[in-house]
């Protein structure tokens, strides 16, 4: 077993040393194939002055690679050769566009390359647009830059996703946009947290030093419950802490809406919206989301006219 382990670790190594170059012979034949079949097109293109040809001969590289689908290296040369060709003049924009567009769904592992270069390609219209063409050109770049952060979040990559943020605003607010709030709210919620990842991370250094610190205990369940809005993660760091009211709610929390018996809802609401009342700006939303549905459950499965109901009814009307 171990021999064939060996085998088997050699043949993978092997196998990966040879992947690259594999890969760069046939990126070599399809652009040998690329130059045998439009070399004469390309050097005619070259030898003018007016860069409207590029443009119309990269739309006819990018209807070649849409005939030859199923050959993924010459898909990608041809494409970025048509991105390049399309670029050289304004007319081709829509085509170094498509060409991006057609090499992503073809060739995937090309889709973050493409991305990248679909943005340049945005802002490259954004720059040179005038007068009314101006604020759709804006309206466009801004959701390619939106898009690209919502990948980098997703990607786990928040000061990345912060920067494209901070330049969707930049564009918004250079042409009035009605979506400039929107994207001031966004870059500055993502930048608070990324400044809560940062100080959980260093909250949690500090108990590995010293375990038994209660207020660094409190703090990092507060910022789990309260800024992250993760009850459960909260009650994953509760041991330690001294707070009877942290003690209480946040393992319930943790279960859910539906768990909790009545009562327990009542109390739960009417503690979310006391966290509400505390908690930061880019936080109190959530927590009097947390309130009123605690409040509305209550509501649901409580149906006595009594003053339990009367007292959430009206903290219910409160929140709202």
């Amino acid at each position: 077993m171990a021999r064939k382990a060996r085998v088997i670790g050699v043949s993978c190594a092997v196998f990966l040393g040879l992947a690259v170059p594999l890969r760069a012979a046939a990126t070599d034949e399809a652009t040998e194939a690329l130059n045998a079949l439009y070399g004469a097109d390309l050097a005619r293109v070259r030898g003018t002055g007016d860069t409207r040809d590029d443009a119309e001969l990269a739309a006819r590289l990018l209807a070649a690679a849409k005939r030859a689908s199923d050959q993924s290296a010459f898909v990608t040369v041809v494409c970025e050769k048509a991105c390049d060709l399309a670029l050289g003049h304004p007319t081709g924009y829509p085509t170094a566009l498509k060409a991006m567009d057609f090499l992503a769904q073809t060739v995937p592992e090309r889709g973050a390359a493409c991305a990248a270069r679909t943005l340049g390609i945005r802002q490259k219209q954004f720059d040179t647009s005038r007068g009314d063409a101006r604020p759709p050109a804006a309206e466009t770049l801004i959701d390619a830059l939106v898009t690209a952060a919502d990948a980098k979040i997703e990607a786990g990559a928040p000061a990345e996703a912060a920067t494209l943020l901070v330049r969707a605003r930049n564009v918004a607010r250079a042409v009035s946009s009605a979506r400039l709030a929107e994207l001031e709210t966004r870059a500055q919620t993502l930048t608070q947290r990324m400044a809560t990842d940062r100080r959980i991370s260093d909250l949690k250094a500090l108990l590995e030093k010293s375990p038994g610190n209660v207020a660094a205990r409190e703090e990092l369940v507060r910022l789990y419950l309260v800024d992250l809005d993760d009850p459960a993660e909260a009650a994953k760091h509760l041991a330690g802490a001294k707070d009877k009211a942290l003690l209480k709610y946040v393992p319930a929390a943790a279960k859910g809406v539906e768990a909790p018996p009545a009562l327990a809802c009542l109390e739960l609401g009417e503690w979310y919206a006391r966290l509400a009342t505390k908690a930061p700006a880019h936080a109190r939303a959530a927590m009097y989301a947390g309130a009123k549905a605690y409040l509305e459950r209550f509501l649901k499965i409580h149906t006595p006219k009594d003053l339990n109901r009367t007292r959430a009814t009206l903290a219910l009307e409160k929140i709202e």
